[in-house]
């Protein structure tokens, strides 16, 4: 499974998919939506993109894909039933390798006098069907592009993710005399190296960076800002029109400004995400920072903020409601 833009044909067989992908005979997407507890829900491009298609690229990275085409194609329950909890555990497995060397990666950089341009990193023990999404993890911390390598004998197997304005292709194009092979986009990248040449590959791109790279910040682009009464008086049918969202037509961005907070705690396994709401008695809107729990102990309640995240519909006992998907929270006088 990979990413397109959502535009044109792409908008059309999107669209139709995800309404047919429910009404489907083929035993192994119903088993796939299942496993992902969606056998009931109206299915959105998100849907596909953080719960099914990581089962199915997780057996390519760590056994071999031909599992993941007999669900799609072949296999009739219970074998079917048997192969997609076979996906489902490999995935478990990628995620918790892939926090391990997230986390490798994290106290590596910790460690350096200072954050580089860009993170180049390499370990013995990583994997190099996940060291792809481990290094976008790093960007999503670090906002600095980020190769991580695996070794295979007197090879570097690498991948590299990168941010807004910084084409890592033509980095590594840049940087070519010390790559075997190398290919990807100005967003991400697969390249080799010879083990020898790695202090040579990395000297060469920190000098590209610094000269094309200047200390990048973050930053979140409002498309609309809205009040409370606005978010609740949004009609959620017309909205839904709008979708499926992804690239090229991405969710809509809103920013609500001078809003109280009126409750806040976290939720998830170990308190990971933050769960808030902002209003008042007269009308409340519900917001969600996936992964940042934390943010939790320096709210509270009756707390004047400034938000800016994605607009979404939550559906909870066959009702639905307009929420925010946080993307930062910053006091009025930041």
């Amino acid at each position: 499974a990979d990413m397109v833009p959502l535009q044109g044909s792409n908008r059309v067989l999107t669209r139709w998919g995800l309404l047919m992908m429910r009404a489907s005979t083929n035993e192994g997407v119903q088993s796939l939506l299942a496993a992902q507890g969606l056998e009931q829900k109206n299915l959105r491009a998100s849907d596909v993109s953080f719960g099914i298609a990581p089962m199915l690229n997780a057996v390519g990275r760590l056994a071999h894909a031909s599992t993941a085409v007999d669900v799609l194609t072949t296999l009739q329950k219970p074998l079917v039933t048997e192969a997609v909890s076979e996906l489902a555990e490999l995935n478990r497995k990628r995620q918790r390798i892939q926090k391990d060397i997230v986390n490798e990666a994290l106290e590596a950089i910790a460690e350096e006098p200072s954050l580089p341009p860009v993170v180049i990193l390499k370990n013995e023990s990583w994997q190099r069907g996940i060291v792809g999404v481990a290094a976008g993890k790093c960007v999503e911390t670090h906002y600095r592009p980020t190769i991580l390598f695996a070794e295979d004998g007197e090879r570097l197997i690498g991948s590299a993710r990168s941010i807004k304005g910084f084409s890592i292709f033509h980095a590594l194009n840049a940087c070519s005399a010390h790559i075997d092979e190398f290919g990807g986009h100005d967003m991400a990248a697969g390249l080799t190296i010879t083990k020898s040449n790695f202090d040579a590959f990395k000297d060469a791109m920190l000098a590209f960076a610094n000269e094309h790279l200047d200390n990048p910040v973050p930053s979140v682009d409002a498309d609309v800002e809205l009040s409370i009464d606005d978010i609740k008086n949004i009609n959620i049918d017309s909205f839904e029109q709008l979708a499926p969202f992804g690239i090229g037509n991405k969710t809509p961005i809103a920013i609500m400004k001078n809003v109280k907070v009126d409750d806040v705690k976290r939720m998830g396994k170990e308190g990971a995400h933050l769960n808030m709401r902002v209003g008042n008695s007269s009308g409340r809107v519900r917001c969600v920072w996936w992964g940042k729990g934390d943010v939790a102990d320096t709210l509270s309640r009756g707390a004047t903020i400034d938000i800016i995240g994605k607009l979404s519909v939550n559906e909870f006992r066959n009702r639905k409601s307009i929420e925010l998907d946080l993307q930062d929270i910053a006091l009025p006088s930041a």
